[in-house]
């Protein structure tokens, strides 16, 4: 059995106890030849729709299930490429970086491309830690302020804000990276000048 006549054998059900609720309604609650072939038409369609109409369903339901848990694998699968990209993309800017600090020179222009010396400096904050700090103090306060428990608020810090000549607080780690920034060959331009 298909979806499409599940659908319709859902609705022809639908129909016929309808029909025979308005049989009955109008013949005072009496069984008739009427009422009786109504049951005999509603019972067959329960009994075909709850076995093969509810395996159609199941197997459908089953297909998009094993559709969606491929889609999220080739996601993670994705994301993980993309994540090693990014390391790649990282670790040929330092190599650059290394040679240009290695040759003495703070730029360089090949023929396609051109790279200048640069020190990464990146500060982040540790979540999880500031949740563990400040986590508990921060929902008594949304209480006390008449928020309800429902809300719920994620933490997170920002090394910007530390007031200047103040120490960074053991929640931010900082990192530093002698790099490279990267440019690429202009675009050619159009016949108008504009570019492509």
């Amino acid at each position: 059995m298909t979806t499409k006549e599940t659908i319709e054998l859902t609705r022809q059900l639908q129909e016929a106890a309808w029909t025979l609720e308005q049989a009955y309604i109008d013949n005072g609650g009496e069984v008739t030849d009427e009422t009786e072939a109504l049951e005999a038409e509603k019972a067959a369609l329960s009994e075909l729709l709850t076995d093969e109409g509810v395996d159609a369903l199941g197997r459908w339901l089953r297909s998009v299930e094993d559709a969606g848990a491929a889609l999220k694998a080739e996601k993670e699968a994705i994301a993980r490429q993309i994540d090693a990209n990014k390391r790649t993309l990282d670790r040929i800017k330092v190599l650059v970086g290394d040679l240009l600090r290695a040759t003495g020179r703070e730029k360089v222009k090949g023929t396609l491309y051109s790279f200048a010396r640069y020190t990464s400096d990146t500060c982040k904050a540790d979540t999880a830690a500031i949740k563990e700090i400040y986590g508990e103090r921060v929902a008594e306060l949304l209480r006390e302020g008449g928020i309800p428990e429902w809300v719920s608020v994620t933490l997170g810090g920002s090394s910007s804000k530390v007031p200047e000549g103040e120490p960074l607080p053991d929640v931010f780690t900082r990192t530093v990276t002698e790099t490279s920034k990267f440019t690429k060959p202009r675009k050619a331009a159009d016949k108008d000048g504009q570019e492509a």
